[in-house]
Protein backbone atom coordinates (compact mmCIF):
# COMPACT_ATOMS: atom_id res chain seq x y z
CA UNK A 1 0.00 0.00 0.00
CA UNK A 2 1.25 3.44 -0.98
CA UNK A 3 1.12 6.35 1.48
CA UNK A 4 1.33 8.99 -1.29
CA UNK A 5 -1.78 11.06 -1.79
CA UNK A 6 -3.01 11.90 -5.22
CA UNK A 7 -2.96 15.65 -5.98
CA UNK A 8 -5.71 15.31 -8.56
CA UNK A 9 -8.46 16.38 -6.16
CA UNK A 10 -6.47 19.25 -4.66
CA UNK A 11 -5.32 20.46 -8.08
CA UNK A 12 -8.87 20.35 -9.43
CA UNK A 13 -10.23 22.52 -6.63
CA UNK A 14 -7.30 24.91 -6.82
CA UNK A 15 -7.84 25.36 -10.57
CA UNK A 16 -11.59 25.78 -10.08
CA UNK A 17 -11.06 28.42 -7.37
CA UNK A 18 -8.56 30.30 -9.53
CA UNK A 19 -11.04 30.22 -12.42
CA UNK A 20 -13.75 31.66 -10.19
CA UNK A 21 -11.46 34.48 -9.05
CA UNK A 22 -10.58 35.34 -12.64
CA UNK A 23 -14.25 35.23 -13.68
CA UNK A 24 -15.23 37.49 -10.76
CA UNK A 25 -12.51 39.99 -11.62
CA UNK A 26 -13.52 40.34 -15.28
CA UNK A 27 -17.28 40.36 -14.74
CA UNK A 28 -17.31 42.94 -11.94
CA UNK A 29 -19.90 45.65 -12.56
CA UNK A 30 -19.56 49.14 -11.08
CA UNK A 31 -22.34 51.68 -10.70
CA UNK A 32 -23.03 55.34 -10.13
CA UNK A 33 -25.74 55.70 -7.50
CA UNK A 34 -28.10 58.68 -7.33
CA UNK A 35 -30.42 59.17 -4.37
CA UNK A 36 -34.04 59.96 -5.15
CA UNK A 37 -37.17 60.42 -3.07
CA UNK A 38 -38.46 56.94 -3.84
CA UNK A 39 -35.16 55.05 -3.74
CA UNK A 40 -31.83 54.97 -5.48
CA UNK A 41 -31.10 55.09 -9.20
CA UNK A 42 -28.23 52.80 -10.21
CA UNK A 43 -26.47 53.52 -13.50
CA UNK A 44 -24.05 50.86 -14.76
CA UNK A 45 -20.64 52.29 -15.61
CA UNK A 46 -19.92 51.21 -19.13
CA UNK A 47 -18.09 52.72 -22.08
CA UNK A 48 -21.19 53.24 -24.22
CA UNK A 49 -23.93 55.00 -22.31
CA UNK A 50 -22.99 55.85 -18.70
CA UNK A 51 -21.92 59.44 -19.31
CA UNK A 52 -24.92 60.15 -21.55
CA UNK A 53 -27.36 58.78 -18.96
CA UNK A 54 -25.74 60.67 -16.07
CA UNK A 55 -25.80 63.91 -18.08
CA UNK A 56 -29.48 63.36 -18.92
CA UNK A 57 -30.28 62.81 -15.21
CA UNK A 58 -28.46 66.03 -14.29
CA UNK A 59 -30.17 68.00 -17.06
CA UNK A 60 -33.64 66.77 -16.09
CA UNK A 61 -32.95 67.51 -12.41
CA UNK A 62 -31.80 71.02 -13.28
CA UNK A 63 -34.86 71.66 -15.45
CA UNK A 64 -37.21 70.32 -12.77
CA UNK A 65 -35.67 72.45 -10.01
CA UNK A 66 -35.78 75.53 -12.26
CA UNK A 67 -39.45 74.93 -13.05
CA UNK A 68 -40.25 74.55 -9.34
CA UNK A 69 -38.01 77.24 -7.84
CA UNK A 70 -36.48 79.32 -10.66
CA UNK A 71 -39.05 82.11 -10.80
CA UNK A 72 -38.96 85.07 -8.49
CA UNK A 73 -41.84 85.04 -6.01
CA UNK A 74 -42.07 88.42 -4.31
CA UNK A 75 -44.56 87.05 -1.77
CA UNK A 76 -41.76 85.01 -0.18
CA UNK A 77 -39.85 88.07 0.98
CA UNK A 78 -36.26 89.12 0.56
CA UNK A 79 -34.53 86.64 2.87
CA UNK A 80 -36.38 83.56 1.62
CA UNK A 81 -35.85 84.43 -2.05
CA UNK A 82 -32.16 85.13 -1.47
CA UNK A 83 -31.77 81.78 0.32
CA UNK A 84 -33.62 80.00 -2.48
CA UNK A 85 -31.32 81.33 -5.19
CA UNK A 86 -28.20 80.60 -3.11
CA UNK A 87 -29.48 77.02 -2.66
CA UNK A 88 -30.06 76.69 -6.42
CA UNK A 89 -26.47 77.88 -6.90
CA UNK A 90 -25.19 75.25 -4.43
CA UNK A 91 -27.15 72.58 -6.33
CA UNK A 92 -25.39 73.75 -9.52
CA UNK A 93 -28.73 74.63 -11.09
CA UNK A 94 -27.74 78.31 -11.39
CA UNK A 95 -24.30 79.76 -11.95
CA UNK A 96 -23.02 82.30 -9.45
CA UNK A 97 -23.70 85.09 -11.93
CA UNK A 98 -27.28 83.90 -12.58
CA UNK A 99 -27.99 83.63 -8.85
CA UNK A 100 -26.52 87.09 -8.19
CA UNK A 101 -28.59 88.57 -11.04
CA UNK A 102 -31.83 87.09 -9.68
CA UNK A 103 -31.00 88.20 -6.15
CA UNK A 104 -30.33 91.71 -7.47
CA UNK A 105 -33.76 91.63 -9.19
CA UNK A 106 -35.37 90.63 -5.89
CA UNK A 107 -33.54 93.45 -4.07
CA UNK A 108 -34.62 95.94 -6.75
CA UNK A 109 -38.24 94.82 -6.53
CA UNK A 110 -38.48 94.60 -2.76
CA UNK A 111 -35.95 97.21 -1.75
CA UNK A 112 -34.70 97.30 1.82
CA UNK A 113 -38.20 96.96 3.25
CA UNK A 114 -38.70 93.42 1.91
CA UNK A 115 -42.17 94.41 0.69
CA UNK A 116 -43.15 94.32 -2.98
CA UNK A 117 -43.51 97.76 -4.55
CA UNK A 118 -45.91 96.75 -7.31
CA UNK A 119 -43.15 95.63 -9.70
CA UNK A 120 -43.65 92.64 -11.99
CA UNK A 121 -40.59 90.54 -12.84
CA UNK A 122 -40.55 87.77 -15.41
Amino acid sequence: MSTERSLTGTGFWLLLGLGCLIWTHFTKVTYSIFSADRGNVWVIKDARSHDRIVEEIRLRRKNQLLSWYGDINLDNGLEKETSKFRWLEEQQVLTKEEANRRIAQVHAALGNTGVAAGVTIN
